[in-house]
């Protein structure tokens, strides 16, 4: 376990293994996700430019 998830309450960590769980096998339209399996806490995404909007064809990263 990470120094970050340590510092979770069970509940909190199970809570967002599972939501973690969920997006990778099932992501919402136009977001990747890309969890790091040694650090539930570090989780990155990238994010699809909207249609007729300026940002698309754009992928956008971040980390949560």
């Amino acid at each position: 376990m990470t120094p970050n998830a340590e510092n979770l309450p069970p509940q909190t960590l199970r809570l967002l293994c599972r939501e973690v769980s969920l997006l990778s096998s099932d992501p919402p339209d136009g977001i990747k996700v890309f969890p790091n399996d040694e650090d539930v806490t570090d989780l990155q995404v990238a994010l699809e430019g909207p249609e007729g909007t300026p940002y698309a064809g754009g992928v956008f990263r971040m980390k949560l």
